[in-house]
């Protein structure tokens, strides 16, 4: 029991200071003291009470407490930092600060409103942002939401019945068949042929794909063991940007991918040429595919790689036949394709690219689905005749 300057008792949690002001504190529903003051004893009283009032009632006092840029933080913090990967995490803060902190971060997270994250969704749409990247944004902000909704922050989630709008999604780039034999033909005996070659054959992501060793090539069995992906960026606590190693996007991503024959040559050269070129430039890293000098192989030298094939192929070519530019994706949309065109399940292609759902497989190669249909249907023998 706290009491006034003359002793008097005032009630659990209550004082006069010696200033005169009354002061009250109490534990809200995080467990964290809080104090109000005020300037007699029933303004005070009647201070605390609201308070507890809304605690009880949750009238989401807390929430006067968190903007949406503060819980975003503590979100990240409490939810996100062991659950996510570290480049995962980095684009998600990235999202974040470049297209919700400026909107809507400065607001308490209980004023927030069903029309300002409909809004806010709208004006990414007008601007052009894809619906890949308003999908990611409305992810983050529903995961946000829920979880301050289970803290009694908040009465309901905002975001719930946001609608991102039309989605306008391309088609992944894929390789011609003709584009296909020109690029081959032409990085045939380059230094990163076999790095291209090992892509196109497997369909492995960029990141697994500059992570294999040499020890997850499983010559007797067949197979590449996909285990991790690196990471070129600049994470929390670097002071540059460096190489991380981590696991790959998903638990069904860590696969084993069966080596075809006409890659197991490539597979047995390249790790001769990355052995040697380590050993005359004195490095030293366990990595299959290495640039010039012998480190790992960055994003941007794997995009300049391609870029050469693709300028020397062009320089031999009239203008309105030279191959567009593409990047390190792009072998791996072009091997799902060649699967399928070749009558591989879309089931098995899974399994292959390592998609943690069917749906993720079916629906970024939608559009050769119809002609892989037919075949499947042409196959059919009903014996009718």
């Amino acid at each position: 029991m706290g009491k006034n300057l003359n002793g008097r008792e005032l009630g659990e949690g209550i004082s006069q200071m010696k200033d005169g002001r009354y002061r009250a504190r109490y534990t809200d529903k995080f467990g964290k003291r809080q104090c109000i003051y005020g300037k007699t004893e029933r303004e005070i009283k009647t201070k605390l009470a609201e308070k507890k009032a809304k605690e009880q009632n949750n009238d989401f006092a807390g929430s006067e407490t968190f903007t949406v840029d503060k819980w975003f933080d503590e979100w990240m913090e409490t939810y996100k930092s062991k659950e996510i990967r570290l480049d995962t995490k980095k684009y998600y803060v990235s999202a974040y600060n470049r297209l919700v902190r400026e909107e809507a971060g400065g607001k308490n997270i209980g004023a927030v409103k069903p029309l300002d994250i409909q809004k806010l969704l709208n004006m990414l749409e007008s601007k052009g942002y894809s619906y890949n990247t308003r999908c990611t944004v409305k992810s983050i902000l529903k995961d946000m939401f829920e979880r301050a909704l289970d803290n009694n922050l908040i009465k309901s989630n905002p975001v719930v019945s946001a609608s991102l709008g039309k989605n306008s999604k391309k088609e992944p780039r894929v390789l011609s068949l003709d584009e296909q034999e020109a690029f081959f033909r032409c990085s045939a005996g380059t230094f990163y042929d076999g790095l291209f070659r090992t892509a196109i054959y497997t369909g492995l992501r960029p990141g697994e794909l500059t992570a294999l060793v040499p020890d997850d090539i499983d010559f007797s069995r067949g197979f590449i063991k996909v285990t991790k992906t690196l990471i070129y960026q600049k994470l929390e606590g670097d002071e540059k940007i460096q190489i991380h190693v981590g696991p790959p996007k998903t638990d069904s991503s860590i696969r084993d991918v069966p080596i075809s024959n006409d890659l197991l040559p490539c597979l047995t050269a390249q790790i001769k040429q990355s052995k040697n070129v380590k050993q005359r430039r004195g490095t030293d890293n366990q990595y299959l595919f290495v640039n010039l000098y012998g480190r790992p192989i960055s994003p941007k030298c794997y995009s300049e790689a391609i870029l050469r094939i693709v300028r020397e192929i062009n320089s031999q070519r009239a203008t309105d036949e030279e191959i567009p530019q593409f990047h390190a994706h792009t072998f791996r949309h072009t091997f799902a394709t060649r699967c399928l065109e070749s009558g591989i399940s879309p089931k098995t292609l899974q399994s292959y690219l390592g998609h943690a759902t069917l749906n993720t497989t079916m629906d970024k190669y939608v559009h050769i689905l119809p002609e892989f249909k037919k075949q499947e249907m042409d196959r059919v023998q009903l014996g009718l005749y």
